[in-house]
């Protein structure tokens, strides 16, 4: 992304819901499922997003099968 990366994104929306739920003492707001699809995979990496509480990420190319059972699941 030209301006922000994928990691900047995510902070920021977590920021957001996390002011928004302060003020909102009777709901309960969900957090997205975030989803990093990268050709930079690493040991690293992982751990890194694994501490922004984001479970999935695939790495490039992505076979459609994949894709089609990913988009299935965030949808439930």
């Amino acid at each position: 992304m030209p301006i922000k990366n994928g990691i900047q994104v995510v902070q920021e929306i977590q920021a957001y819901i996390a002011l928004r739920q302060k003020e909102l003492i009777d709901v309960k707001l969900q957090e997205p499922v975030f989803v990093f699809l990268t050709a930079f995979k690493t040991t690293s990496f992982l751990k890194h997003l694994i501490s922004l509480n984001i479970t999935k990420c695939y790495e490039k190319p992505v076979q459609f099968e994949l894709l089609k059972q990913l988009i299935e699941e965030v949808v439930e």
